[in-house]
């Protein structure tokens, strides 16, 4: 579903060229749940963006569904930003002055489709994220939880196959951040590919690969085990001391 190959992306400023990626090989599968970790400035954003054909490489190829993203013009890059990928972003990004249900329904508008195809969508991600009784506020009528839930159904109005969050809960208490994931676990469950930025382990444990980034290289590859789930579960009751 998506691959990287020797993929780069450097960045040219007065001081000095910044390279963010150096040499990313990687594969993740049709179904599939990744989550990508690292600290600040490791390069795991520019890596979601090269995936989404938000940004381009310095070097190395980019591949989703099939085709080199090298190939696309940029009218078919946002095609395909449009119909084949959702992004769910920390920062929300939601329009202000529209309501929930408008928000929601922005992708099908922009694509031109009539109100009579798109409004049926729209009704059930309202449902979807519990939202149905909160259509018509505006977006600073919403908590930040909320308005979450809004981008993330915002995310899969075009019914994309391949979701991308970029730190979806890092503006969102526990509990909020806990809903986000569990939609993340449904959109998957549903069949779609999924991939997850997060700073946050226990997070990235609910995937079923983590990537491991640092200084712009993949660094490790694991796979997380029920049993270490249920570990953290664990240690996290106790806070942090299992005996």
């Amino acid at each position: 579903m998506i691959e990287l190959c020797a993929v780069e992306r450097a960045y040219d400023s007065d001081e000095a060229r910044v390279n963010a990626l150096r040499g990313i090989d990687l594969s993740i599968d049709k179904g599939e749940f990744v989550a990508i970790i690292g600290p600040s400035g490791s390069g795991k954003s520019t890596l979601l963006h090269l995936m989404g054909a938000l940004d381009q490489p310095t070097a190395g190829d980019v591949v989703l569904c099939g085709r080199s993203l090298s190939t696309h013009s940029r009218k078919e890059l946002a095609r395909i930003r449009s119909t084949t990928v959702g992004f769910v972003f920390q920062a929300f990004n939601l329009v202000p002055g529209i309501s929930a249900a408008e928000n929601i329904a922005l992708p099908a508008v922009l694509a031109r489709k009539r109100p009579s195809e798109y409004q049926p969508e729209v009704d059930r991600l309202l449902d979807l994220v519990d939202l149905t009784i909160k259509r018509n506020r505006l977006p600073n009528q919403l908590s930040g939880g909320e308005q979450q839930r809004v981008a993330f159904a915002r995310a899969l109005t075009m019914d994309p196959p391949i979701l991308l969050a970029d730190e979806p809960t890092g503006n969102l208490d526990t509990k909020a951040g806990e809903g986000i994931m569990d939609l993340l676990e449904a959109s998957h469950d549903a069949g779609r590919t999924v991939v997850l930025v997060t700073h946050d382990l226990r997070l990235a444990s609910r995937a079923q690969r983590i990537v491991h980034l640092r200084d712009g290289r993949i660094t490790n590859v694991t796979c997380p085990s029920p049993r270490n789930r249920a570990l953290e579960d664990i240690l996290e009751v106790g806070d942090g001391d299992p005996g």
